[in-house]
């Protein structure tokens, strides 16, 4: 068989957990977005924003996510002008039997052209508080090994990684590197931005 043609071997997730043992601290938004709760009738903005991030979500996900979701735990960003969703996450009821914690945070999307806005940052903090809220003491998450500005942002969160197996581990290490030299260059790059 060709090498184009063989089959890729997925990986799953890295997880990482949440403990609710630090402090939560809610930033505020930019005046020109505003948070609601996720209703049914925004489903088709929710598609679009999903496409527009390049996440595979479709109405088929929409309704597993609903069958799963707790109390108040899908909250949305729009821009409060036109009302247009540009970020979206939840709280779903784990169904995973192999995992300790009762509740997954998911589907945390942000559109491209409204990244770095700190949108991420302050739905995964509502969401924590709804958590706490809640009386939930633990949750966890599943993210993949590239995305490191998510995984950057969820340990500045208080997010730990679970390495549950010896492969997780070594991936994890992986990550590790990855943003010590990130955030190297990040240095490096401010270095060279001062004025002499």
């Amino acid at each position: 068989m060709h090498s184009l043609f063989k089959k890729i071997k997925y990986k799953p997730q890295l997880l990482m957990v949440w403990q609710n043992q630090k402090e939560i601290t809610l930033q505020s938004l930019h005046p020109k977005y505003e948070v609601i709760q996720y209703h049914q009738s925004l489903d088709n903005q929710i598609l679009d924003l999903t496409k527009g991030a390049k996440f595979k979500f479709n109405e088929d996900t929409i309704d597993k996510c609903k069958s799963r979701l707790i109390d108040n735990g899908w909250i949305v960003i729009r821009i409060k002008k036109n009302k247009t969703i540009v970020a979206s996450g939840m709280l779903l009821k784990s169904i995973d039997e192999s995992i300790s914690h009762p509740i997954e945070l998911s589907w945390i999307v942000t559109h491209p052209a409204h990244q770095g806005k700190g949108l991420a940052r302050h739905l995964c903090t509502q969401l924590m508080i709804i958590l706490r809220q809640l009386n939930y003491n633990s949750c966890y998450l599943k993210t993949h090994d590239w995305r490191l500005p998510a995984i950057s942002l969820y340990l500045d969160l208080g997010w730990e990684p679970l390495a549950n197996s010896k492969e997780a581990k070594v991936r994890w290490k992986r990550v590790h590197r990855k943003l010590v030299r990130v955030n190297l260059f990040r240095k490096m790059e401010n270095f060279f931005s001062i004025p002499s």
